[in-house]
């Protein structure tokens, strides 16, 4: 039990924290007729979007900057943050408790669950009519929430695997 716990529990608080940070960030770029326009989109799995966009003249120094909130909740976003959710419940409560097996049952559903969402809004992408967004490089990016999760998991998953071998 000695190297497992502390995965196990970083693990399961990594999946936890992934939830609350930005999963996706699409970066924009355009010029047009001497305007240069800059914007930052980062998006929430839970629906939240933030926005910063910038917008710069070459014929004159001035530069003008806009932030923009919405939040509006999807059903995908909402599934695959339960099942991560319910990945980080498992691991922390019955992987650090007697269940042998709950740790690595929890990496697994934090790894899903995350793996899901992200295919999951690729295949929004392609499946409704901005696939041309995509083709001029208004492509999702995986974000810091993505990664904390995917380590969270990973950490959770070798923690149950330890406790197995």
């Amino acid at each position: 039990m000695g190297a497992r716990l502390p995965l196990v529990i970083v693990g399961g608080v990594l999946m936890f924290v992934s939830i609350l940070l930005p999963t996706l960030y699409w970066n924009v770029h355009t010029e047009a007729f001497g305007v240069e326009l800059n914007g930052a989109l980062y998006y929430w799995m839970y629906g939240l979007l933030y926005a910063i966009i910038t917008a710069k003249s070459e014929y004159s120094d001035i530069e003008y900057t806009s932030r923009y909130t919405e939040f509006r909740p999807d059903m995908l976003g909402i599934i695959c943050m339960m099942i991560i959710i319910t990945g980080a419940i498992v691991t922390l409560v019955l992987g650090c408790a007697t269940e042998k097996k709950a740790a690595f049952v929890g990496g697994v559903l934090g790894l899903a669950g995350m793996i899901a969402y992200y295919v999951g809004v690729i295949m929004a992408l392609r499946i409704t009519r901005t696939y041309q967004l995509v083709e001029a490089g208004f492509y999702p990016i995986p974000f810091l929430g993505f990664y904390v999760c995917i380590v969270g998991g990973i950490l959770a998953f070798v923690g149950g695997l330890l406790e197995r071998y």
